[in-house]
């Protein structure tokens, strides 16, 4: 079966199918959850040493309670997001400069990590921590940026190898 969307649409190029937009939202899970790693590493590197310990205890640490958490609150926001995406997806497919998609999506996930930072600090916004204004915060925002237009661009490379595959 070809997923091509061109088939159903010929003038709405970018226009996904279902299966293809969770081929999008799946790889910008793995995107951010790659990039989360390597944050984890480098925090936990750069707060390693007295008092709270060695590096690899750090590493191991961060990793340890941040790779869970950090993959379940993604999971939840790619499902919390996916209705906005098919519909920016939806309302950008008869567009066929590649640059828009990737800026609207890029932005889309931008949005997304504020959210989600400010639903995660919310319980410490009542001590006055100003947790959005934290260089992890923008860390996260441009994860989720990279992330979503990572996705969408890994959807637009996965269904033209679909359409024109290698012979």
């Amino acid at each position: 079966m070809n997923s091509d969307p061109l088939q159903h649409r010929p003038n709405r190029r970018f226009e996904f199918t279902r299966r293809e937009f969770w081929r999008g939202a799946r790889a910008a899970w793995v995107i951010f959850m790659g990039i989360l790693v390597i944050a984890l590493v480098l925090t936990a590197v750069a707060e390693s040493g007295y008092p709270w310990g060695p590096p690899l205890s750090m590493i191991t640490l961060y990793l340890l309670f941040g790779i869970p958490v950090g993959g379940i609150i993604a999971g939840l926001a790619v499902l919390a997001g996916a209705p906005v995406a098919w519909a920016l997806g939806r309302m950008l497919s008869a567009i066929d400069r590649i640059l828009i998609h990737i800026v609207a999506f890029s932005a889309l996930g931008a949005f997304t990590g504020i959210a989600v930072m400010a639903l995660v600090t919310l319980p410490s916004a009542g001590y006055g921590i100003d947790v959005l204004g934290q260089p992890f915060a923008v860390a996260v925002m441009g994860a989720c940026a990279v992330s979503v237009g990572g996705g969408w661009a890994w959807t637009v490379w996965q269904a033209g190898k679909e359409m024109f595959p290698a012979r």
